[in-house]
Formats: structure tokens, sequence, C-alpha cells
């Protein structure tokens, strides 16, 4: 099969994943290796640093043959040509929108132009919609850091904006025993920092916190961000409103708290051996998901 991948306004970096400032890239990545991994040809439609590297992977053009052409949803609005007139110059069997940003989603996109929209969430929230793993793409072709109790500050980390998160953050990050890396708008704060030095600052820690507002929570829609801060050995203790649906944590799972209140007394409480049960139970959770069967499964079960 023959899949074309397209990101509108952004360049995909495959080699310089410093400039990949909100990690699309390395969704992008991750999705192509999986699915290249599996002896599909995989052709980069957008501008790209990608220098013919992986195996069945390559670059082209919007206009090449398709058997399938998969759209990473993006902001059309910000540049000259049309989503319309990109699927006017298109030959291909099935069109595939990846919705794992819901803004985009809605504001940036018809999905009369898809066959299929492949989610993050269980809800049908658009037409024709599914869940498709979208965020295990990140996990695909990574390697977990497992350094342990003694490598790291027994401090809690936030490393983020305020995104749909507007309502919680004041309860969850602005708070003494919480380093916070990002941008907050609704507090004119801005402590961007590039996404290496995330990294190495992510394997300091132990524990980090997971939320949505009420919004995205009622949809039932998940992140990368828990997976990511397991590929890092941090603990996530997510909300509990968080993934409702279950796809990521169980409703009992003792991961999940209240309130940031509850959050502190957990991480107060946890000493070297429950860390590294926990951090154990998110390695275990990733080999799973970094083998990619499920994605895989799921992108198969739309475009069969």
């Amino acid at each position: 099969m023959k899949i074309g991948i397209y990101k509108p306004c952004k360049t995909i970096f495959w080699n310089d994943i410093a400039k990949d400032t909100n990690v699309w890239s390395r969704e992008i990545i991750g999705m192509s290796k999986m699915l290249a991994d599996r002896g599909h040809e995989v052709v980069l439609t957008s501008t790209t640093d990608y220098t013919n590297n992986y195996h069945n992977v390559s670059v082209g053009k919007v206009s090449d043959r398709f058997d399938v052409f998969v759209v990473f949803n993006g902001a059309f609005s910000k540049q000259k040509t049309t989503e319309k007139e990109i699927f006017d110059s298109l030959k291909c069997g099935q069109t595939m929108l990846i919705a794992s940003d819901l803004d985009l989603t809605r504001t940036e996109h018809d999905f009369e132009l898809y066959d299929n929209i492949s989610t993050a969430t269980k809800e049908l929230i658009w037409q024709h919609s599914e869940y498709g793993a979208v965020e295990h793409y990140h996990m695909y072709g990574q390697e977990m850091y497992k350094g342990g109790w003694e490598a790291r500050q027994h401090r809690g980390v936030f490393v983020g904006h305020d995104r749909h998160k507007v309502e919680k953050m004041l309860d969850y990050v602005v708070r003494p025993d919480i380093d916070f890396y990002g941008k907050m708008e609704s507090l004119n704060i801005n402590k961007i920092i590039d996404r290496q030095t995330a990294y190495n600052i992510l394997k300091t820690r132990t524990y980090s916190p997971v939320f949505f507002d009420q919004r995205v929570d009622e949809l039932h829609f998940v992140t990368a961000r828990p997976l990511e801060l397991m590929l890092f050995g941090v603990v996530p203790f997510v909300d509990k409103k968080y993934d409702m649906g279950e796809l990521q944590f169980d409703a009992n799972d003792n991961r999940r708290v209240a309130n940031y209140q509850e959050m502190y007394e957990k991480a107060q409480n946890m000493g070297k051996s429950e860390f590294l049960c926990l951090q154990k139970r998110g390695f275990d959770q990733l080999t799973e998901i970094m083998t990619g069967n499920k994605a895989y499964e799921l992108f198969m079960k739309m475009v069969d």
C-alpha cells in the first residue's frame, strides 16, 4: 500500500528534531515508521528535512498517486493553498484525517473531504470519526529512559501550555513544589524551553500532573502527554476526569487524583519502592504501545 502523508503549514523535521516545537514531527515520524516497518510505501508530501534515511520512506508530491492520503490536522488558513485545492489535485483511493488537535480539527477542516477521521477519543464527535490510538504514534521508535530514584529530585514538573487547561492550571501547576516550563497566556507567563532541555528536565523529576478542562474531559479526549512522561520514567498523576473513556487509565488506577491536594499527598508519601513500582507500571504500559500493534490495527481497520 502506498500512503501519502501531509501536514499543512508545517515542516516535518525528521532530522533536526529540536525544531519540532509542538511535537507534530514526532507524531508523523512515528506513524511513518510504523507503516514502513510493516512493508508499506510511505511518502512525505510536506516540506521536510528528511533525507531518505529510513527504509520504505521517501519524499514526494501531493499530486502523486496513493492508495491512502493522510492529513495530520493543521492550519490551512495560514497557507496559500486551500484544503479543497489540495484534494482537487489528489489521485488516491481513500483519505484520512488524523485529528489529534481539537481546535485545528474544528476550525480548519472540511469533514466532507475525508473518508475517515482518526481521533484520540472513542466519542463520535465528528462525522465518520473513530478512535485510532493517534496518541500512540508519538511513542513508536522511541527509547525509554529508566533512571531510577537516585537520578531524580523528588519534585513535580509540568512542561506545556494552558490551552484547554486554564481552569486547572492554577490548581495543579502554580504551586511551590511544581517546576513549570512553558507558556501560560492567561497569566502572561512565558517560560518556553526547547525540547531537548525539556527532556533533560523530565529525566530528573519524579511526578507530573495530567489534566484537561471540563470541555475536553467531557469528550473523553486523550493526549500523548502521560505516555511521554512515562517514556522518561516520570509518574503521571492523572486528574480523575481525564480519560473517562479509560483509553489509557482504568477508573480505579491509583495514579488518578481528584485534585492537587490528593496529588501532593500521594507524591509526598511516595518513597523509593513505590516510585519504582509506579515507574515500572508505566514502562510496562508503554512496552505494548511502542510496538505500534494497536495503532496499526485501528489504521488498517479504517482503510481496508
